[in-house]
């Protein structure tokens, strides 16, 4: 938890309360907010108390450093500390650049900036990051976000000398003597510390269970093994001086002095010991100490009681490193989610441009027409910052403020289109573009670094809706998600909202209108009035192949006609006409004749198939579809997800040779909701023997929840044996995965527009059609169409009317059937306008056959005035 002087601050607050709590600190009087003494005063006491207890200088041993340390400063040094030192300044050339110590409050000055001088390998504070981890193989770079495992090493545990001890490893006991044998208490002290690190910085952190107790600082961390950072303590040098050192990475081992009361009253008094492993994990990110010592910033080689947890100068050294707590965020399909503009803001705060070129997108919905506004705020202070000297001072200033001049962007769904930017305020001040969005949907607000230095600049990003957005359009929108696939010959319709916004809109003016040929004006479709502004649109039944467009059209007070979508006929809805037949359903009662397979290195988790065990483990606690069974991993409750491996779930052949859908449910989660290297993969074949799987979906999204989804058939998919299989892997060893396969329903197309033609009107391709080679659609449209059926046939389509697929010679908009067009035609679809409905038959006056009389027949027998039977 961060906090000022101990207090807590809710885990909610904790990204922002580190911004305020640095703002503060770095503004605190000298003495404020610190242990009862002061710690200079500590320090002087405690350098006197050294000086009387400690043996004169081994003359031959100052000698050998004297290059590196005064005379006064060594004597200041316990004999134990003398040798430490001694080792460092003999193996120099190794133990630089290897890791940092961190002192107690009340070791000399002068004895801690010696120790240093040793170790500071660069002239700024930082040192490498990690390039690679032990669950993601790399190569890390600056900026990427880094997952890191820990572990704690097994008491008896080798600890190789680096700085001039070593010794085997106490840590379990050490800890468990001070915690009355309360280990998680301790453990728990290393969860919330890293935690904290995670909150603040692109990091993640996972707990390795498993150490082999393989000597440190030796081999790198791997999964199921040891952690990338191992945890021990050894002897150091006892009281005051060295409370614990750390490598940098690729090494992030912690060693903790055990023989220092420092730490004895971790369990009621726990700050100290906090800032102890932030601070030595600093180390272990590549963070050298920092200068001045004024009890401001984790990373001072002192640890602090002034504060509780890392400073603004610790985040943006963590932040250049690993990126802000939202990365990977660098293009439109990784944007950070916000979630939906519902209320008056969204918030992402204490994130960075952690480079030059590190740009951030963040992803934002709304429900309705909206002006917003997007504002990143730049944050920082200026304080000193030096390298470590003698004094640890020198007077240099780093203004953390006006490091980049930000600029904002908001950008349409497509994560291309930019609606509004801003790029007018100067460096340090907030950012901030404006856009109206007329349409529901998903947006970006992108932040862009402009200017020439490269380094990481700290910002506040927020959404709120805009409080003088000015004049607002009306505009409409679907609602709910639209369905595109449609039978053939079955009407369908969709339901959509007008929003009135800032003008009128007469509900008389709204309309829709369709085409289901590109060669055939579009004409109106049927409305009806829901009320409060929503609509339903019904379109008559179409025969397949055709393609729909279709759009909405109504008239604003002051804008005119608008249009959904926006650019009406020139950019239609789209909808697609097929005639297709379940050919199988499961709801995996029984198998459905699919079966499981399990690669040699999977341990537990195979597919099972029956009612869901409820294990509270990230399984689904019931099936999809209600009927009670379904197929997942291990049914059994409690220790049941996949582990090890990999097992698929394969079906048996279908016949979609002319293509087809096949759709199905699915759960895939991890209880946590983190799926590192899991996923739920699926594949298909198009040969009975499952010879050439093709991937089409990878689910590896963690959600507590059933989803539907479906997968088209076509192209080079299409086969008669046509199998399907769900392969759900364990990629992380230590990590969970649960999947649930349920609901699965394969629909074959019937309707193939190069195969045949539609002439006995059953809105689906039959094989006798097929076997004539027909080549038209006698479906009755009020235009003479070239039959290959010849001779007087009967009304076979029972459209009331005889036409060109029935009799020879029949003219187009005789609807009173006296072998010709005339006058008398209009006069009887004018006396019937309004009538039948779509798709019914023998409506009189109906001269196109679309089953409803109107103005369209008309104009249909006006341009066949004349037409005789000869």
């Amino acid at each position: 938890m961060i906090g000022i002087c101990g207090s807590a601050v809710a885990e909610s607050d904790q990204r922002r309360g580190v911004y305020d709590l640095a703002e503060m600190a770095s503004h605190r009087a000298p003495g404020a907010c610190s242990i009862a003494d002061a710690p200079e005063a500590v320090r002087a006491a405690n350098a006197a108390r050294l000086a009387a207890n400690n043996p004169a200088i081994n003359e031959q041993d100052f000698a050998r450093v004297a290059d590196h340390i005064d005379r006064e400063s060594f004597h200041l040094l316990t004999p134990r500390q003398r040798d430490i030192f001694v080792y460092m300044v003999d193996n120099k050339d190794e133990v630089v650049g290897k890791g940092h110590m961190c002192f107690a409050p009340d070791t000399p000055l002068r004895v801690v900036q010696a120790f240093d001088r040793l170790l500071q390998g660069a002239s700024f504070n930082q040192i490498d990051r990690w390039p690679s981890t032990a669950v993601q193989a790399g190569p890390l770079a600056q900026g990427d976000p880094t997952t890191l495992t820990y572990s704690y090493a097994p008491d008896g545990t080798f600890v190789p000398n680096l700085i001039g001890v070593s010794g085997t490893n106490d840590l379990n006991s050490w800890l468990d003597g001070i915690y009355s044998g309360n280990t998680a208490a301790w453990q728990a002290e290393f969860d919330g510390a890293f935690d904290d690190w995670e909150v603040l910085i692109g990091t993640d952190y996972i707990f390795e269970p498993n150490d082999d107790g393989s000597q440190l600082n030796t081999l790198p961390g791997e999964v199921g093994m040891r952690g990338d950072v191992r945890i021990a303590s050894i002897f150091i040098d006892g009281n005051s001086g060295t409370l614990a050192y750390n490598n940098f990475p690729p090494d992030g081992d912690m060693v903790f002095d055990s023989g220092d009361s420092f730490y004895n009253n971790a369990p009621t008094s726990p700050l100290g010991f906090r800032n102890v492993i932030r601070h030595e994990h600093g180390h272990g990110l590549g963070m050298l100490h920092v200068c001045p010592i004024n009890q401001t910033i984790l990373m001072e080689p002192f640890i602090s009681f002034a504060f509780d947890g890392p400073q603004l100068d610790d985040v943006l050294n963590g932040q250049r490193h690993y990126g802000d707590s939202y990365e990977d965020n660098d293009s439109p399909d990784m944007a950070f989610g916000l979630g939906t503009l519902s209320g008056p803001e969204l918030r992402a705060d204490i994130a960075s441009t952690d480079s030059q070129t590190d740009v951030d997108y963040y992803a934002f919905t709304v429900n309705a027409p909206t002006a917003v506004a997007v504002t990143a705020t730049p944050f920082g202070l200026t304080y000193e910052s030096v390298q470590q000297d003698a004094a640890c001072s020198g007077g240099i200033f780093f203004d953390s403020l006006n490091i980049s001049d930000l600029a904002v962007e908001i950008i349409a769904p497509d994560g291309v289109t930019v609606l509004a930017s801003s790029n007018v305020a100067p460096i340090g001040a907030a950012e901030t573009a404006n856009a109206t969005l007329l349409s529901p949907g998903t947006y970006f607000a992108k932040v862009i670094p402009t200017g020439t230095i490269d380094n990481v600049q700290l910002y506040d990003l927020t959404v709120t809706i805009d409080g003088a957005p000015g004049f607002l359009p009306a505009s409409a929108a679907i609602n709910g998600s639209l369905n595109t696939q449609v039978g053939a010959g079955s009407q369908f319709s969709f339901e959509f909202e007008v929003f009135e916004n800032d003008e009128l809109v007469d509900p008389a003016s709204v309309r829709v209108l369709f085409s289901y040929d590109d060669s055939v004006p579009f004409e109106e479709g049927l409305i009806e009035s829901l009320g409060g502004g929503q609509f339903r649109a019904t379109l008559p039944g179409a025969k397949c192949p055709a393609m729909p467009r279709v759009f909405v059209e109504f008239v604003g007070s002051t804008s005119g006609v608008l249009t959904l979508p926006p650019a009406g006929a020139s950019g239609p809805l789209l909808f697609s006409i097929d005639s297709q037949v379940v050919i199988a359903s499961e709801n995996f009662e029984t198998d459905g004749g699919f079966t499981v397979t399990n690669d040699a290195s999977l341990t537990d988790g195979g597919w099972d198939r029956g009612v869901p065990a409820n294990g509270f483990r990230g399984d689904p606690p019931v099936d999809f579809d209600g009927s009670g069974s379904c197929w997942l991993t291990d049914n059994v409750a409690g220790n049941s997800d996949v582990d090890g491996g990999t097992t698929t779930l394969t079906s048996p052949a279908y016949d979609l040779s002319r293509g087809g859908t096949i759709s199905y449910a699915y759960w895939i989660d991890d209880g946590p909701g983190n799926l590192v290297g899991d996923a739920l993969t699926v594949q298909v074949a198009t040969d009975s023997a499952g010879t050439n799987w093709q991937t089409v979906r990878i689910h590896d999204n963690a959600l507590p929840d059933w989803e539907q989804t479906f997968i088209t058939i076509d192209g080079a998919l299409a086969s008669s044996t046509v199998r399907i299989r769900f392969l759900a892997t364990d990629g992380d060893p230590q990590g969970v995965v649960e999947a649930a396969i349920d609901a699965l329903v394969v629909s074959a197309n019937r309707c193939d527009a190069a195969a045949g033609t539609d002439c006995n009107n059953n809105f689906a391709l039959d094989d006798d059609e097929i076997a004539l080679g027909l080549a038209e659609d006698c479906q009755p449209n009020g235009i003479i169409d070239s039959c290959d059926i010849d001779g007087g046939e009967p009304d076979d389509n029972m459209n009331g009317i005889p036409d060109s697929c029935e009799v020879i010679g029949s003219c187009p908009g005789d609807v009173n059937g006296d072998g010709e067009t005339t006058t008398g035609d209009i006069t009887l679809t004018v006396s019937n306008l309004g009538a039948g409905s779509p798709g019914a038959q023998g409506t009189p006056g109906d001269a196109n056959g679309d089953g409803v009389t109107t103005t369209s027949d008309i104009t249909l027998i006006v341009s066949n005035l004349g037409c005789m039977v000869p």
